[in-house]
């Protein structure tokens, strides 16, 4: 019997792979591929982080800006009006938010610190004693009103307030009703009083006293009284080592309501700056020091918003520090509620 013949094609020593040179070639070819994906990907990675940390510092400055606004077109607010009422003002919060509804406390310029925080701020300043403090010479804003989600209507019997709430404009849930404690104005378009609320019954508010208010006229309008600050801060142990432009993002704004704690609202602040105008003569200039007579506008000269490099609360000493999102132009606020 024949022996099974292969081709030549098939034998064994005929049979080889790559050569070394080839193997290094592929291997070259495919490291090059996967570097360049690599690259690509990390790429749009770095990209995607920079739009998002940008989307994020300018939504930090639309936050910032917005809440200061608003505080400051709501300034010197009362659920009455206007009419009368310098006049017939009594208590002492009632009276800062007549007289003065807007402190700005800024550096004159460089030669000089900034103001130091009013009553009953006090603890809030650099040298002050509460958690977060004032960051030095940066500028801050104390702002006084009443807060316009409290107002309801209401009957007088004596010093016992019957609340009418189905004449109330806000929805019930989101009604900002006074507790007791509470520092509240009371009003009935002939004159104004602040009072105290003692005791909260169910559709009722007691008050401590009604003073000077007409008794002749039963219909009141109730509003919660408020002075708030905003302020650039920072905790104690950064005070001494901290500039808000390092890039380390440590300073931000914060608000506190007299009586309660300060609340973080934006991270990475880098500066704000305020100026009050007053209308003079049919213009609008820079108002004297401690004068709120012509008060009309605030400016804002500067708010700057950054991130950390890192993305962390604190970027690597050896990074540079990120640019800031900055505010365009110098928008001016007007008050709403000028004397």
């Amino acid at each position: 019997m024949a022996s099974l013949m292969l081709p030549q094609s098939f034998l064994p020593r005929r049979q080889r792979g790559f050569s070394l040179p080839e193997l290094a070639v592929a291997l070259t070819i495919s490291s090059l591929i996967l570097l360049g994906l690599v690259g690509y990907f990390l790429a749009q990675r770095q990209t995607s982080q920079v739009t998002t940390r940008l989307a994020e510092q300018q939504e930090s400055l639309r936050v910032a800006y917005e809440l200061l606004a608003r505080d400051i077109r709501e300034a010197r607010y009362l659920p009455c009006g206007g009419a009368g009422n310098a006049q017939l003002v009594n208590g002492t919060l009632l009276q800062r938010v007549w007289q003065t509804p807007l402190e700005v406390l800024a550096r004159p310029d460089s030669n000089f610190p900034a103001p130091s925080l009013p009553t009953p701020f006090e603890a809030y300043d650099t040298n002050g004693s509460a958690a977060i403090r004032r960051v030095k010479d940066t500028d801050a804003i104390v702002v006084r009103y009443a807060r316009t989600d409290s107002i309801v209507s209401a009957t007088r019997s004596g010093n016992v307030l019957t609340l009418d709430l189905s004449a109330t404009p806000y929805n019930l849930a989101k009604l900002n009703l006074p507790k007791v404690g509470d520092s509240v104005v009371v009003c009935n378009f002939w004159n104004t009083v602040q009072t105290t609320v003692t005791a909260v019954g169910s559709g009722t508010l007691t008050v401590a006293d009604l003073g000077n208010l007409n008794s002749q006229i039963d219909r009141v309008r109730i509003a919660k009284l408020e002075e708030r600050l905003w302020f650039l801060g920072t905790t104690p142990e950064n005070l001494g080592t901290t500039n808000c432009s390092d890039g380390k993002g440590k300073c931000s704004l914060y608000s506190v309501v007299a009586g309660q704690s300060a609340q973080e609202y934006v991270s990475g602040v880098e500066a704000i700056k305020l100026s009050r105008w007053c209308h003079q003569n049919g213009d609008l200039v820079l108002c004297p020091p401690n004068d709120n007579t012509n008060l009309t506008a605030v400016r804002f000269d500067a708010l700057d918003i950054l991130k950390p490099v890192s993305g962390a609360r604190e970027a690597p000493s050896t990074t540079a520090a990120p640019p800031a999102v900055k505010l365009t132009s110098q928008p001016m606020i007007a008050v709403r509620n000028p004397l």
